[in-house]
């Protein structure tokens, strides 16, 4: 029997973030076999012109962005102690959702396949479920969004708690989060984060990046990723201040809704060896990999963070480099090829470990961290989704 023909209908989030280019290079390795259509509604007004140019420059080869959405996050935020308030948002969303998915069924029967799979990544498209034609559903959980909530019981949601008991599967991205949340699936699957091997094929990554400011530095460390209250920044804090001989490179965006961080973001930046790119496209993620000593996962140690399953992991994988990390459950799996710290101090003496080894130990631990990130490819995910879904009634 020949291998079916699919249609995944993909309702992601906006945001930019780590998240968000994780799932643009599941698809794009999808797309290779597989029609993808991207459903991305904006979620205010003032989102809607920056979002429709933002997926315009995401979509590549045969990824479908569906641009013809509504706003629809305005009940959610303004219906406190406003009854009439709340009553009209409320039938605006309703509207939104209707109009939208007339829009978004209309452009599904357009596609010659055989089997339509909805695959929603975020709780707050639960609704989709009810009103988007499909064959199977899919929810992937990237992320432990009951953390997230306002909760403080930290409960799952309402919307989250529908998708996980009526979608035909589940795939979730950790193995503690997967404990936490496969006994109330249907049929539960761990797939973890993978890596976008093409971007690390080419033996001189091509993104010019000015690095006369890092060469008068014998070493120099990077974190790839949104800077967030996740992240033991007061470590690196005194890891900078009390290692004039190395810099710390931070590419990604600063959260800024984490006011939290904002001050010692500024004592960071207040330093000569202590350097910001900010927000890059995914594309230079190799180029900065290129000229770091070594790569690091400094996350401190707590609820949400236990659950996570970094995706910077296998792209430092991919460009060879070693990891100093905190010691998470769910990357014990690589503990062989990972070095663990929990404070500066350590931080500073594996350092000096690592730099310490020879070219030819350097170069060998080099090509089995780039055979464990091949081994965990986007490709070899996108395989074992489709393996599952033929196999799934």
């Amino acid at each position: 029997m020949e291998n079916k023909k699919y249609l995944f209908v993909a309702f992601v989030p906006d945001e930019i973030d780590g998240f968000t280019q994780s799932r643009h290079h599941f698809y794009n390795s999808m797309s290779k076999l597989h029609e993808v259509l991207w459903i991305n509604p904006p979620r205010y007004f003032q989102n809607f012109k920056f979002r429709r140019k933002y997926l315009r420059l995401r979509s590549s080869g045969k990824i479908k962005v569906f641009n013809s959405l509504f706003p629809s996050d305005y009940a959610h935020h303004y219906n406190r102690g406003k009854p009439f308030f709340s009553t009209i948002l409320k039938l605006y969303v309703l509207c939104w959702r209707f109009l939208n998915t007339i829009l978004i069924n209309r452009r599904i029967s357009s596609y010659d396949v055989d089997e339509v799979i909805l695959h929603i990544w975020r709780p707050e498209y639960q609704y989709a479920l009810d009103f988007v034609k499909h064959d199977k559903s899919i929810y992937h959980v990237d992320d432990n969004y009951s953390f997230s909530s306002r909760d403080e019981k930290r409960q799952l949601s309402r919307e989250e708690c529908k998708l996980l008991e009526n979608c035909d599967i589940t795939f979730i991205h950790s193995q503690t989060l997967f404990y936490e949340q496969a006994p109330k699936s249907k049929n539960p699957y761990l797939l973890p984060n993978g890596v976008d091997i093409s971007l690390f094929q080419d033996q001189a990554p091509n993104f010019l990046i000015d690095r006369e400011r890092f060469n008068k530095y014998d070493i120099i460390l990077g974190y790839v990723g949104a800077i967030k209250r996740h992240l033991n920044l007061s470590l690196l804090l005194d890891l900078a201040n009390n290692r004039k001989d190395l810099c710390i490179v931070f590419v990604g965006p600063i959260r800024e809704n984490h006011k939290e961080i904002q001050s010692i973001v500024a004592r960071l930046k207040s330093l000569d060896n202590v350097f910001f790119e900010n927000t890059k496209p995914t594309e230079s993620i190799p180029s900065y990999l290129s000229i770091f000593n070594i790569g690091l996962m400094p996350y401190k140690k707590n609820s949400y963070t236990k659950n996570i399953y970094p995706l910077k992991m296998h792209e430092y994988f991919a460009a060879g480099l070693p990891i100093i990390s905190t010691d998470l459950k769910n990357i014990f799996e690589f503990k062989a090829h990972l070095y663990f710290a929990n404070t500066w101090i350590e931080y500073s003496t594996l350092v000096d470990e690592i730099m310490s080894q020879s070219e030819v130990q350097l170069t060998n631990e080099r090509n089995i961290l780039k055979k464990i990130a091949r081994s965990n490819s986007w490709d070899n995910r996108v395989s074992s989704v489709v393996e599952i879904l033929e196999k799934t009634v």
